[in-house]
């Protein structure tokens, strides 16, 4: 979960317009004492349905959303018990059927990124389980909301 216990660094992440703060919780550490990787991806993953709450105005319960197709994260530098991370997610890139986000984790007091990831979304219709074109709302939501607008895929 990411909570709201941490303050935002803008000059961390400024080419993300939507991003949280939050301080590591005792639960994200493996035995080797640093962040298990798994809690990366479920920090991304809840940012990310954020987003699509927040900007694409979804809930995610209708006949139609999106499924992953890819996600790819690179680990940089380790995060610790009780560390300042600060969080980004901006949608990069948007096709006929698919969009990326990409991700950015930072410790804020050392300054330092430590991860950095993509995920890539396929519009999909629930009840025929086909693959969709990606809705008009999202892309113009987006678009306005970006500080740098989504590329073409």
């Amino acid at each position: 979960m990411l909570s709201q216990q941490g303050g935002i660094e803008d000059d961390l992440l400024p080419g993300f317009r939507f991003k949280r703060g939050f301080r590591v919780a005792f639960e994200d550490v493996d035995l080797l004492l640093h962040v298990n990787h798994t809690r990366y991806l479920r920090w991304a993953e809840t940012i990310r349905a954020d987003y699509v709450a927040e900007v694409f105005l979804d809930t995610g319960t209708g006949r139609t959303g999106y499924v992953m197709a890819n996600l790819t994260f690179t680990y940089e530098s380790a995060l610790r018990h009780r560390d300042l991370a600060n969080i980004g997610c901006r949608l990069a890139r948007f096709g006929d059927k698919s969009f990326e986000f990409e991700f950015e984790i930072w410790d804020a007091r050392r300054r330092k990124r430590a991860a950095r990831g993509v995920t890539t979304l396929v519009g999909y219709d629930f009840i025929t389980e086909r693959t969709t074109r990606v809705a008009d709302s999202w892309r113009e939501r987006a678009t306005a909301f970006e500080v740098q607008k989504p590329s073409a895929i």
